[in-house]
C-alpha cells in the first residue's frame, strides 16, 4: 500500500506539524525523543549501527522483556540479534515499507526506519506498541520522525558521535598514520588511551554482511573477543583493531575457540599482524595483517585466521616476483607429481599438501581429506619411494611449501 493509499486518522497533520516543531525547541536529542514519543503516543528508541541506544523513552512502565534489556544494558542484546538472523527475521529491523513488523518472540510489534545525517546512515529508530496499537499513520509518522532526527542529529554532531568516540578518532588516525609523533602523547592523553606493551593490528574482512547489519554491529560484536581496544570501520565490510597484549604469551583472542566459531559463523577472515611496540607505528601494521588475509587465503583457503608471520616470507615472494621468477622456484618435483596425477587420476600432490599443512600428522590429514589413514600411508610413502620426497627435511619442507603456493599464484 503506497503513502497515497493511506486514509489518515484524526490528527495525523497535527502530529506532523508538531514533530517538525521539535526542531525550533527541542534541547538535546534525548529531549527530542521524549516529546517525539508523547506527540506519536508509544516508546521510541534511537540506536546506531552498532545496536547501542543513543537516546531511548517509554511513556509508560512496559511489561516487555526485550525492552527492559535494551533499557538496562543501553544495547539491544547480541542474542537476540543473532537470533534473527539465524531465523531469517533480521529484516525486522531498517523496514522500508508500510507494513508494520511483528516480532513474535517479544511482547511488542517493533517497527524502524533508517537514520541518515551527513549523508551517512548512521542507525534507526525504532517504534515499539506499548501504549496503543501501531497503524499505518503510524508507519508514515516514523518516517516524518527520520527527517526531523536527520536535522537535528547533523546539528548536534551526533550522527558522528554515535559511532566515533574520543577513542575510536584516535585509532583511526594511528591506523591511518595521521598522527606525528609530536602529536603522539597528547592525542593518547586526549582518548585515555594507554596501550599495553604488545600490540598487534587485527583486522576483520567481512566476506558477506547481511542486508540489515553493518559493520559497526560486527564491530561490537567481535570486539569481546580480541584483546585490547575498541575497532572501528575500515570501509563497508572491514574494521581493524588494536590489540594489546601484556605478555607474548597471552593470546590475542579471549576464548579462541568461540572466537573462532563466532568468525566462521559471520563468514569473517581475520589477519593479525607483526608484534609491536610503539604504538607510532600502527599504520604501518595494517597492510600486513591485510595482506596476511590474502596471502593465507591462497594457501589456506579453509582457514578463517591468518598470522602474518607465517605467510611473510611468502607474501615477499608474491610482491617480488614476476610468473617467470615464481615458476623457477618451483620444486621440480612436486611439478612431476602434478604430471602424475593428471595422467594417472591420482590424488598424491594434494595429499602431500594436506599432509604438510597438517604439520605431519596423517590423522588430521586422513580426516581433512575424507579418506583411511591407511590411504595417506600408503601415498606419502609411494611419493618417499618413487620422488625421494622427504617432509622431515625442514630445508625441503620450506621448497615443499613454497611450492604449493606458487602452483596456486603462477
Amino acid at each position: 500500500m503506497g503513502s497515497k493509499d493511506v486514509k489518515h486518522n484524526e490528527g495525523y497533520h497535527e502530529k506532523c506539524h508538531m514533530l517538525y516543531n521539535l526542531l525550533y525547541c527541542h534541547r538535546d536529542i534525548q529531549t527530542l525523543i521524549d516529546e517525539a514519543s508523547k506527540i506519536m503516543g508509544n516508546s521510541l528508541i534511537l540506536a546506531d549501527n552498532s545496536y547501542t541506544v543513543i537516546a531511548i523513552t517509554s511513556i509508560n512502565r512496559p511489561e516487555d522483556e526485550l525492552w527492559q534489556r535494551i533499557s538496562s544494558q543501553g544495547y539491544y542484546p547480541q542474542d537476540y540479534i543473532e537470533a534473527l538472523i539465524s531465523s531469517g527475521q533480521s529484516g525486522l529491523f531498517y523496514n522500508t515499507d508500510l507494513g508494520i513488523m511483528k516480532d513474535d518472540g517479544y511482547t511488542a510489534r517493533y517497527y524502524s526506519r533508517k537514520i541518515y545525517a551527513n549523508n551517512k546512515n548512521i542507525g534507526f529508530i525504532t517504534m515499539v506498541e506499548h501504549q496503543r496499537p501501531l497503524t499505518d499513520d503510524d508507519a508514515l509518522l516514523l518516517n516524518e520522525l527520520t527527517h526531523v532526527l536527520m536535522v537535528a542529529l547533523e546539528r548536534s554532531q551526533m550522527g558522528i558521535i554515535s559511532h566515533n568516540d574520543k577513542l575510536g578518532y584516535v585509532i583511526t588516525e594511528l591506523l591511518s598514520g595521521k598522527l606525528d609523533d609530536t602529536k603522539l602523547n597528547s592525542r593518547l592523553a586526549y582518548a585515555d588511551f594507554k596501550p599495553l606493551q604488545f600490540l598487534n593490528v587485527v583486522i576483520l574482512d567481512i566476506l558477506s554482511l547481511d542486508k540489515d547489519l553493518s559493520v559497526e554491529y560486527m564491530i561490537k560484536a567481535s570486539r569481546g573477543f580480541i584483546s585490547g581496544s575498541k575497532g572501528v570501520p575500515l570501509g563497508e565490510r572491514r574494521a581493524a583493531f588494536i590489540s594489546m597484549r601484556n605478555n607474548l604469551t597471552d593470546d590475542i583472542f579471549i576464548d579462541s575457540d568461540k572466537a573462532f566459531a563466532f568468525f566462521r559463523r559471520r563468514n569473517i577472515k581475520v589477519g593479525i599482524s607483526f608484534t609491536f611496540k610503539n604504538i607510532g607505528n600502527t599504520f604501518l601494521h595494517v597492510a600486513e595483517a591485510e595482506r596476511a588475509i590474502v596471502i593465507g587465503s591462497q594457501v589456506k583457503p579453509d582457514d578463517i585466521v591468518y598470522d602474518y608471520e607465517r605467510f611473510s616470507v611468502l607474501a615477499a615472494i608474491d610482491d617480488c616476483l614476476d610468473s617467470d621468477g615464481r615458476s623457477g622456484l618451483v620444486n621440480p618435483k612436486l611439478g612431476m607429481i602434478r604430471d602424475y596425477d593428471r595422467i594417472h587420476g591420482t590424488d598424491y600432490y594434494e595429499t602431500l599438501k594436506c599432509y604438510m599443512e597438517s604439520d605431519l600428522n596423517k590423522n588430521l590429514t586422513a580426516q581433512k581429506m575424507n579418506i583411511h589413514r591407511n590411504t595417506v600411508e600408503y601415498r606419502i610413502n609411494r611419493l618417499i619411494e618413487a620422488y625421494g620426497i622427504d617432509p622431515n627435511d625442514g630445508e625441503l619442507a620450506m621448497s615443499y611449501r613454497l611450492s604449493f603456493f606458487l602452483f596456486s599464484s603462477i
